[in-house]
Formats: structure tokens, sequence, C-alpha cells
């Protein structure tokens, strides 16, 4: 338990110092997600799909979503999308 507890700190500390470097907004909007969403604030988006709420994605907006280069969210539960290609995937 004494290792697991250290490993935890650890991830807790990392975690903190990558938190100083992120918008105060965004972190806010993330803890919102957290606790409305049960835990799960970003999503995989994958054939068109929010894997969060499981709805389609307009294809444009999926278009968006696959490039990476800007934070999108789903418009049916508003979780932060990410893709990932389907090599990465499996």
């Amino acid at each position: 338990m004494k290792t697991v507890d250290a490993v935890i700190d650890g991830l807790r500390a990392e975690r903190q110092k990558y938190l100083a470097l992120l918008d105060k907004q965004l972190i806010q909007r993330y803890d919102v997600l957290i606790e409305r969403r049960g835990g799960l604030a970003v999503v995989n988006a994958k054939n068109g799909v929010c894997l969060g709420c499981y709805m389609n994605i307009p294809p444009q907006l999926f278009i968006e979503v696959t490039k990476n280069c800007e934070l999108i969210t789903c418009p049916s539960c508003n979780r932060i999308f990410y893709y990932l290609e389907d090599e990465e995937q499996e």
C-alpha cells in the first residue's frame, strides 16, 4: 500500500505542475464536466460518434475533430473531444 500511495502522490504532484500551465477557465470547465458527467470529461470521437453520449457528430464538426488542432466539445453532452487514428486505437 505504501508503494501505491507513493505513486498516487507523485501523480498528484505532476498533475498540479500541469494545472499551473493551463488557463483557469479551462480548468474550471473541466472540473464542471467531471462533476456533471460521472467522471468522464474527455472522450474519443470515433466514426462520427461521441463515445461519451453515443450521439452522432455533424460531419463537418467531426472533420475538425480529426485534425486535433483546437478544443472542440460535443454539441450534445459538452464533453471535450480527442481523436485517435484507427491504428492508434487498437
